[in-house]
């Protein structure tokens, strides 16, 4: 049972969804009870990134029952909202049959839509790793985009360094896709000269950076 503290209460009076989602986001993974009712609280007001999370919730049943439907709505709520976690969630669950029937399609649409959101967010790819792994590897050869293996090449270094972010902050969920993504380096659509031109467009631009 949840219990709000004073300053939830405040935080409510004040709308201040960011704050409730906050407080959900610091419980996640530690107790879902209560991370999904401050989600609640902040998504009934109106706070998008609150709404997608449901959508996890609801797919995966963080401390509920597992309820598909739910979680596609959710997900198509914060995705029309500009939610780039929702818009590539919806990729994703296109992507195979584990929770609805495969459409590539709709997997191609969705990760376009959040890539385009991306893009207009000004955010770096690497702070959405999952995404960047997924156009990724269907920027590959045989992938669902036309093949552009210097753009995958790149995605994919986005990907790491997200990765490797979060599993250094002591996310261990995420080593099972660091590993995808190393492999991917490695793969031998990807030359040398790729790999230099990587190198020298990216790498020594970081080196730059103070």
């Amino acid at each position: 049972m949840i219990a709000l503290s004073d300053a939830d209460f405040v935080a409510i009076r004040g709308k201040d969804s960011n704050f409730l989602l906050s407080k959900g986001a610091d419980k996640y993974g530690d107790d879902y009870e209560e991370s999904i009712e401050y989600y609640r609280l902040s998504a009934a007001m109106g706070n998008p990134q609150a709404i997608s999370n449901l959508g996890y919730c609801y797919l995966y049943g963080r401390s509920i029952e597992s309820n598909v439907s739910l979680a596609l709505a959710y997900f198509n709520i914060a995705a029309d909202l500009g939610v780039i976690d929702a818009l590539y969630k919806l990729g994703n669950i296109y992507s195979s049959n584990d929770f609805v029937d495969k459409d590539e399609e709709l997997e191609k649409y969705y990760y376009k839509k959040a890539e385009e959101a991306l893009l207009k967010s000004y955010a770096p790819y690497e702070d959405y790793p999952s995404l960047s792994l997924a156009i990724g590897k269907e920027t590959m050869k045989k992938g669902l985009f036309d093949t552009d293996l210097d753009k995958a090449y790149f995605l994919l270094k986005c990907a790491e360094k997200g990765f490797k972010k979060y599993i250094d902050n002591g996310d261990d969920f995420y080593e099972d896709h660091y590993a995808e993504t190393l492999d991917l380096l490695e793969d031998k659509q990807f030359d040398d000269d790729i790999k230099d031109n990587y190198d020298a467009v990216y790498e020594n631009e970081e080196d730059d950076v103070i």
